[in-house]
């Protein structure tokens, strides 16, 4: 399913991942198969219900809901992508767009313009009750599948369920989401199961390691580790010892190493993440001194307030250090939620 180019009248709002697919280079996906199993088992001993993946930031989750999606074409939604204060209302008219093009029903579009009441909290139960009916006449068997990532980002309905989700549905319907720790408004009346699991859960570590022993095996980390003091083993030990299972951490050291920005020195590295930011930006700051004070420090500070994706135009207007021509490179890289950083 394609979006519409972003300078055109967009009568089916479907807000595409496939940028986001891009950074999070699903191409190089690894693991995860006892999560894939924890949701099949649950589709195949439930006939309805919603499947919850909790787990902190940079344990994978968008990165799993995506394969998913790619692998199995899944309805999806991931709420980064939707604009800000009106995340609710672009991820309603996404979903429902999914749901009406799959099932092709569309009398619910008007002059192929999604309607106005798909902002609502019960269209979106009333849409999935119509696509179950029209599958169970032409697919029988066939379950409808709507992932969700980021539901603790998403907006809520006074008195609602988050993104107006619904409480009861159909049978043959399933919601699988994702959330951050934390509470998120989520009362329902079918089968749910909560899927909750931490940096240190040895699952996950398997998966690392699963995904270090094929990463060393890309051309730029096999040269690094041929001119390295050290063994393959090593450095997968070592890595899997200080990222600590999050894979946020582990993705932004590989990827530093292959641009050739760092060695592939693991005995160097800080044991967390924030020490591995100040290590970064204190090597720019003694790098680029006379650009530090006047411009780069002003546009990293402007970065951490904005908190989203900005133009280079923007973030020079934002920042009052000039235009985009004053913008350096390493402030126009993958600056957002899930890329981590400059790497």
């Amino acid at each position: 399913m394609e979006s519409r180019p972003m300078n055109e009248v967009c009568p089916t709002p479907y807000l595409s991942p496939r940028a986001l697919f891009d950074r999070l280079r699903l191409d190089r996906f690894v693991g995860r198969a006892w999560l894939a199993a924890r949701l099949d088992t649950f589709l195949q001993q439930h006939d309805r219900g919603y499947v919850v993946l909790e787990a902190a930031t940079g344990l994978g989750k968008t990165a799993f809901l995506g394969h998913l999606v790619e692998e199995r074409g899944y309805l999806h939604l991931f709420v980064e992508q939707a604009c800000g204060l009106d995340n609710l209302a672009d991820g309603l008219r996404s979903l429902a767009v999914q749901i009406i093009r799959m099932w092709k029903l569309h009398t619910w579009l008007a002059d192929d313009v999604v309607p106005g009441a798909a902002v609502r909290p019960d269209f979106l139960s009333r849409l999935l009750s119509v696509a179950a009916h029209r599958r169970d006449q032409v697919r029988p068997g066939t379950p409808i599948v709507l992932v969700i990532d980021g539901l603790e980002e998403a907006g809520v309905f006074p008195g609602q369920n988050v993104l107006g989700l619904p409480r009861l549905l159909p049978r043959g319907v399933y919601i699988v989401a994702s959330q951050r720790p934390g509470p998120v408004e989520l009362a329902v009346e079918v089968p749910r199961q909560q899927v909750t699991f931490a940096s240190g859960d040895p699952h996950n570590l398997n998966d690392m390691r699963r995904y270090l022993e094929q990463a060393m095996q890309r051309p730029a980390l096999c040269e690094a580790l041929r001119t390295s003091d050290y063994t393959e083993e090593y450095v997968i030990r070592s890595l899997l010892a200080t990222c600590g299972g999050v894979w946020s951490f582990l993705v932004h050291v590989l990827d530093e190493v292959e641009r050739g920005y760092a060695p592939l020195d693991p005995d160097a590295l800080p044991n967390t993440i924030c020490s591995y930011y100040a290590q970064y930006w204190r090597r720019q700051q003694r790098r680029n001194q006379e650009q530090w004070s006047p411009l780069l420090l002003p546009l990293l500070a402007t970065l951490c307030a904005v908190q989203e994706g900005v133009s280079a135009e923007m973030l020079g207007t934002l920042a009052g250090v000039g235009g985009p021509g004053d913008i350096p490179p390493m402030c126009c890289g993958r600056w957002s939620k899930g890329a981590g950083g400059p790497f």
